[in-house]
């Protein structure tokens, strides 16, 4: 017995990850990403080889745009297909993707470049994203005895490894993995599913080593304070979803610890979104992170690191020499391109890469010109002569080598397809896994793999998924709506944060009444007790557990008349019972 996987993007490249796994005649497509350059149609997944599929449903590993840019325009193909992810990536995904439109807007004014989908599509799409909890198994109705588990995966909050167990086989993808922790979010966690028949593993960074990353924060955080004394401002291209975060923490504990003095860092782009968006999903942070947002606790922005308007852009160069945080973090396009156009040519400068660099990007550019093998890249269509220091730091939120392996011996497959990553990289990989007695296979971008199989029993689920466009009404009391929210997040013992609009869409989608909407707000507005409302966010309410709930509880004073009995303390020892003859005061 065999089933099928199809890879329609992103196996033989980092770029349009987009998976598709066939149980009998139904099938699920994991991740529709686009690749991060080229023409328009060059940089989708081949969904033609999807026409005349059944595609049942739909999984998201992580909002970054190398695995969501094209999920409207799959969903426009298969629109009654829902779309499972974890409420941290709905939360991610829909700031992402009103960033992309707003990018293709700006290609179709200056370029006409033709956008891939507009801001409809992506609401359409929206409309369909359905949260599922990690941690648990869960029945998806739409593929009869399916169970997805989801686990944490690492590499940027809300990102997940995705087991599917079906009586005709087993797989886990890994989605995009960081082994170690990093300061906003924990390391990856090993999948529910044990010995399946196929694990799709990512190959980013199969092929090498990581530095010590302690020694790189370290690195990174004295020579940006050093080009700064030199008198020269510090550009960082950073990923606003994951590595900007990541990076603003490292120079923030740095100057708190006084390894090394105060300077200005200044926060542009989309990053600055993102960041807002991470103080609303404290359940995927890590434990120090988490702990700041639920006593809402500044998390990323301090007296030194400050979030900059595009107005402020010209003075920020004209100004004191400074560090810049700004996307996009191979720059292709966004603020960190402006200032790229402006510090290149300045020698007192320097650009601090820290991500992933793809080989057509200007930052892989100015790799080479950092080695000696060109003295110009090109930005947009402008050629710059660099003159700026240009330094690379591993700060990867990618697990390299020796822990991909790790993570394949500790799951066990049968066999091992490698995607995410370039010749070199899956290459070394593949001998590393063979060498450790794992089956590799290798498959090409467009390529079919027949997985064989044997039959063995599906672990039972502990949660039927509830696709969004089921309707159903609202608790009309806070008490009610706050234990099912609790439910809903897996019964954690740390306070969620919530938002008004997305608990009215999990009773009533995005197609709800305004009416309907309405009075799910209006629970939420009426107890303050029960769902706390964050002051820097409109809109957003903590969400306290049970036991926090009656740990805090107001103690309600029993009122004592006239005739009662009542329990006295007396000269602070002594309990005894008193008749009470009058009540004076108030």
């Amino acid at each position: 017995m065999t089933f099928d996987v199809a890879f329609l993007g992103g196996a033989s490249e980092v770029g349009a990850s987009c998976i598709v796994v066939r149980f009998g005649d139904s099938w699920l497509v994991v991740d529709a990403g686009v690749r991060m350059s080229g023409a328009a149609e060059e940089r989708l997944p081949d969904f033609s080889a999807l026409d005349g599929a059944h595609v049942a449903a739909i999984v998201i590993t992580h909002a970054h745009a190398d695995h969501i840019g094209a999920l409207p325009i799959l969903h426009q193909r298969f629109p009654s297909a829902p779309i499972y992810t974890t409420s941290a990536s709905i939360r991610l995904m829909t700031i992402m993707l009103a960033d992309a439109i707003a990018v293709m807007e700006k290609r179709a004014a200056e370029e006409l470049e033709l956008p891939l989908y507009d801001s409809a599509a992506v609401e359409q799409m929206l409309r369909r994203l359905t949260p599922l909890a990690v941690d648990d198994r869960h029945a998806i109705p739409e593929i009869p005895g399916l169970v997805v588990s989801l686990r944490l995966a690492g590499h940027i909050a809300g990102a997940v490894s995705v087991g599917l167990e079906h009586p005709e086989g087993r797989v886990v993808i890994s989605g995009d993995i960081s082994i170690a922790p990093q300061r906003t979010i924990q390391g990856a966690q090993a999948p529910l599913v044990t010995q399946p028949d196929l694990l799709i593993l990512e190959s980013t960074y199969g092929g090498r080593e990581h530095a010590p990353r302690r020694m790189e924060e370290q690195r990174l955080a004295a020579e940006v304070a050093a080009a700064i004394q030199r008198g020269g401002h510090v550009l960082i291209p950073a990923f606003a979803l994951g590595r900007a975060q990541e990076v603003i923490l490292i120079l923030q504990e740095a100057q708190r610890r006084r390894e090394i003095p105060h300077f200005t860092v200044w926060v542009d782009g989309l990053v600055r979104r993102v960041c807002a968006a991470y103080s609303t999903i404290p359940t995927f942070l890590s434990p120090a992170v988490r702990q700041r947002v639920v006593r809402g606790q500044p998390v990323f922005f301090t007296d030194t690191i400050h979030m900059v308007a595009p107005a402020q852009r010209k003075g920020i160069l004209q100004g004191q020499p400074a560090c810049i945080i700004a996307s996009s973090g191979m720059l292709t396009g966004g603020p960190s391109r402006w200032y790229a156009e402006r510090l290149l040519t300045c020698p007192e400068a320097t650009v601090a890469l820290t991500g992933y660099q793809d080989e057509e990007a200007p930052g892989r550019a100015l790799q080479q010109v950092a080695a000696g093998q060109r003295d110009a890249v090109v930005l947009g269509e402008q050629r710059v002569t660099v003159a700026a220091k240009v330094m690379t730091y591993y700060l990867s939120g990618h697990a390299d080598q020796a822990e991909l392996v790790g993570f394949a011996q500790q799951i066990r497959p049968r066999l091992v397809a490698l995607v995410h990553g370039d010749g070199g990289a899956r290459n070394g990989l593949a001998a590393a896994l063979r060498a450790s007695g794992m089956s590799v296979a290798l498959p090409p971008t467009g390529d079919v793999l027949h997985v064989p199989t044997t039959r063995r029993a599906v672990s039972q689920p502990v949660t039927q998924a509830s696709p969004a466009h089921t309707r159903h009404a609202a608790p009309d009391t806070a008490e009610a709506l706050a234990l099912a929210l609790w439910e809903e997040e897996g019964r954690p013992v740390e306070p969620v944060v919530v938002e008004a609009r997305e608990v009215a869409r999990r009773w009533y989608g995005a197609e709800g009444a305004p009416e309907e909407i309405q009075a799910v707000v209006a629970v939420l507005a009426a107890d303050p007790h029960r769902f706390q409302p964050i002051a820097a966010l409109a809109g957003f309410y903590r969400l306290l557990p049970p036991a926090a709930l009656r740990q805090s509880a107001p103690v309600e004073t029993p009122r004592v008349e006239a005739g009662s009995l009542i329990l006295a303390r007396i000269n602070g020892t002594v309990v005894a019972p008193w008749f009470c003859q009058r009540v004076t005061g108030g």
